[in-house]
């Protein structure tokens, strides 16, 4: 299951914002019998922390807790230092999907823990639309066990310990929102993660960690709401490439759940994260049309295709992988909190030797304190140790 907790949002500042947010989600398949994907966490931004410029970032999730420390202006007046802390269990868990089939006896818990220092830059201040810089260094610990399906003879990964350097220039911004505002975001990134040791695991060792892995990857996200009549268009393209990624860090395709990954790559229909990839190419689009005059009720409808290289052991027949939805989304009269049912169908999702997925979807999103802002608050992405 993915419970994770809330991830610092990859701005150039310190959000200076006051949130307290409840967040819940959960995606159930329809077709097939894949894993379970939800979380549930508390989110706390709390500024001038100790100090004035600074903020505390804390996100608490069951048994899941992630916080950064951020202090404005630490290494010059446009750039801002973060250290972070994040720990607990089963945020490293690896569910084994091939072609569509769940594999629990190949998949296993995973346990773990991470230190980081984070580096964020603003280069216009001013600028509506701003250019901002970060770079961010990790150290990350993962120790796994075995779940209750797994084999007997199923091997485990070796523990180890993980160097992260993470670096990215990013054009605009863009955070899910309930309900949706504009967004407009051209961003670049590279990491590179290196293992204190590599290992063979599985059965009689037939897959592998790698020591060192690169990746490089592009996003591009508009989103329009229209002043007047409230309907949304939503376009997204991202695209990726890696060096040695394998099984435990490549990227993950999959899924509706806007809270799982850091840079979530949905495709509706599908498990979460079904697909891993060496590369891909990612097209999505949205339109989103109010039912009422007050705008409480909206109707979503969505879609998605990817190109797909897949990581070597997760190969599947197809590099196109597509899917559609459709959904309904509540914001309540006083925006404390709000609501979305989605459901998915993916067109070229393998199950029991055929194409083709249903799923549903359910994200509720409750502000502690709508009572005391003029406008909805925002969310935050979820960081996950996968890509």
């Amino acid at each position: 299951m993915c419970v994770g907790a809330a991830a610092p949002p990859c701005s150039a500042q310190i959000d200076h914002a006051k949130e307290e947010l409840l967040e819940l989600g959960y995606d159930h398949a329809l077709s097939g019998s894949g894993p379970t994907a939800g979380y549930l966490f508390y989110y706390l931004n709390l500024p001038d922390a100790r100090r004035d410029g600074s903020a505390l970032r804390l996100a608490i999730a069951p048994v899941y807790v992630d916080g950064e420390y951020g202090i404005g202006r630490a290494l010059g007046p446009r750039t801002d230092l973060g250290l972070g802390l994040a720990g607990g269990g089963f945020a490293q868990d690896h569910a084994e999907v091939r072609q569509g089939q769940y594999l629990r006896r190949e998949s296993f818990d995973g346990h773990g823990g991470a230190a980081s220092v984070s580096v964020y830059h603003l280069f216009d201040p001013g600028r509506m639309i701003p250019l901002s810089g970060v770079f961010r260094g990790s150290v990350q610990y993962s120790d796994f066990s075995r779940a209750v399906d797994t084999a007997a003879g199923f091997t485990l990964p070796p523990d180890h310990v993980t160097f992260v350097t993470r670096a990215g220039l990013r054009f605009g911004g863009e955070r899910p929102t309930l309900p949706p505002s504009d967004s407009l975001e051209v961003s670049t990134w590279y990491e590179g993660r290196l293992r204190d040791r590599a290992g063979d695991f599985g059965l009689a060792g037939d897959r592998g960690l790698q020591r060192t892995s690169h990746f490089l990857w592009l996003k591009t996200v508009l989103v329009r709401v229209m002043p007047d009549t409230g309907r949304r268009v939503g376009f997204g393209l991202s695209a990726g490439t890696s060096v040695d990624a394998d099984r435990l860090n490549g990227y993950g395709l999959g899924g509706g759940l806007p809270l799982t990954l850091d840079f979530p790559r949905d495709i509706p229909g599908y498990y979460n994260q079904e697909l891993t990839a060496r590369r891909f190419v990612l097209v999505s689009g949205q339109f989103g049309l109010p039912l009422d005059r007050e705008r409480r009720f909206l109707v979503n409808v969505f879609g998605a295709a990817a190109r797909v290289s897949y990581v070597p052991g997760l190969e599947q027949p197809g590099a196109t992988n597509s899917g559609a939805g459709v959904g309904l989304q509540y914001d309540s009269p006083s925006h404390a909190w709000n609501a979305l049912v989605d459901y998915g169908y993916g067109f070229d999702a393998i199950r029991s030797g055929t194409h083709g997925a249903h799923s549903i979807s359910l994200t509720l999103q409750y502000d502690l304190l709508a009572g005391r802002r003029a406008a909805p608050a925002r969310v935050v992405p979820l960081p996950v140790f996968k890509r």
